[in-house]
């Protein structure tokens, strides 16, 4: 109920995030993601000689993570940017959404178990809760985080990329910001026209238009065309990374 989805989305939801979580661990058992080269050593090498070089992929530490409202699960608490930070040896503090905190909490809990199962170490995972936006602000700039993770809005990101790019040292701030966009258009009959000033997709197989009748009215059985703003559609798909 806290999330407003129905129970079909939330089920999609949930597998989506399992999915993704038994995908980070078999790419652990697997061992490549560490990268790991070793340069063995050419003493008589010309003009110098060459170095015994070995490298790997390691932690970088404490990473912060800011869940998306309208994906209370599959981009939140149990989402891949948490997953992925764990899978890479990294702790991590999620910002809870103060839109479904139940739910957030529900998911950390689980988390939390398992991480209790597997015998990882304690303070591996934490949630905050707050409204405030200062929570966020104050686990971006404190200095034990070492990197963020953001999906939201334009506004929110942008406040704490700058947030990450002011500290003395900057962090890495890795956001996803403003949402899918909605097509715009017409929805026309005889007698009748409206403006489509937004769409929305709240389950698969479900299209929802937002629209503002200019002239008559719709009876039920009416057959109707529907236009799209192709110009606006391919604008915005050159500026969206995911259209």
């Amino acid at each position: 109920a806290e999330t407003g989805h129905p129970l079909p989305r939330c089920a999609s939801e949930r597998d989506r995030a399992v999915l993704h979580t038994r995908q980070f661990a078999e790419l652990i058992r697997e061992g490549s993601w560490v990268d790991a080269r070793i340069d063995l050593p050419n003493p008589s090498r010309q003009p110098l000689p060459r170095p015994d070089v070995r490298s790997l992929m390691q932690a970088v530490g404490p990473v912060a993570v800011f869940g998306a409202s309208n994906f209370p699960i599959a981009i939140s608490v149990l989402g891949a940017d948490t997953m992925s930070a764990l899978a890479a040896g990294c702790p991590v503090v999620v910002k809870a959404h103060p839109g479904h905190p139940g739910t957030c909490e529900l998911a950390a809990r689980a988390i939390l178990r398992a991480a209790e199962s597997t015998r990882m170490p304690e303070g591996v995972f934490s949630l905050l809760h707050g409204k405030s936006t200062a929570v966020g602000a104050r686990l971006v700039s404190h200095p034990g985080i070492v990197a963020a993770a953001f999906t939201g809005s334009l506004g929110g990101g942008r406040a704490l990329y700058n947030l990450a790019n002011s500290r003395p040292v900057p962090i890495p701030f890795y956001a996803e910001m403003g949402g899918e966009v909605g097509d715009t258009g017409v929805i026309e009959s005889e007698g009748f026209k409206a403006e489509v000033v937004d769409t929305k997709a709240p389950e698969k197989g479900l299209t929802c238009h937002n629209v503002k009748v200019v002239e008559g009215e719709l009876q039920v059985g009416d057959t109707v065309r529907a236009v799209v703003d192709e110009l606006r559609r391919k604008r915005i798909s050159r500026n969206h990374t995911c259209t």
